[in-house]
């Protein structure tokens, strides 16, 4: 009887730690879903922030070379 009852009782503690464990791998599932949720958006962010700095940088560099595309651009002054 008593190693029944031992072996009920290793059964029920045996449970319990799997349970405990399936909790915790559930939970660091979660995490790690948010982590690269996190860095998706992150990227993301970058990614946008770096295409406006091309496009703003672009434009600066099309203004800066518009300057001096008039009639003087070769030099000489037409009078």
């Amino acid at each position: 009887m008593f190693v029944g009852v031992a072996a009920l009782g290793a059964a029920a503690v045996y449970g319990a730690i799997r349970l405990r464990k399936a909790a915790q791998d559930a939970e660091w599932q979660e995490n790690l879903d948010q982590a690269r949720e996190q860095v998706r958006e992150t990227r993301e962010q970058v990614q946008t922030k770096a295409r406006e700095a091309k496009e703003a940088a672009k434009a600066k560099t099309e203004e800066v070379a518009g300057v001096g595309a008039g009639p003087e651009a070769d030099g000489v002054a037409k009078k």
